[in-house]
């Protein structure tokens, strides 16, 4: 059964889970990352920062989830929307570093 944020078809509920999930997968996709290097000695990434878009994968399952399963448009467009901005803002921030 799904909790009743999930079953509402509004903006503010896509907008909500949509900052959450990001920082759920982040805190996982870190934990792993600082595993594997404390027992392996490596890092998955080569740059920190490409973690930060690891952990937005969650959200592009999500959307199509909402738009394609559910048809929930309102909640789609609250997870297009977050998704959209922090994928920008990362290009943003880390363009100066050269990819």
């Amino acid at each position: 059964m799904k909790p009743a944020v999930m079953r509402q078809n509004n903006l503010l509920s896509g907008i909500i889970m949509a900052i959450l999930l990001p920082l759920v997968i982040g805190g996982l996709v870190f934990s792993v990352d600082w595993l594997t290097y404390k027992i392996f000695g490596f890092n998955l990434s080569r740059e920190k920062h490409y973690l930060y878009l690891m952990s937005m994968i969650g959200n592009l399952f999500a959307i199509r989830y909402y738009f394609v399963k559910l048809n929930y448009e309102k909640t789609g467009m609250g997870f297009l929307l977050v998704t959209t901005a922090a994928i920008i803002t990362y290009f943003y921030f880390y363009q100066a570093k050269g990819f």
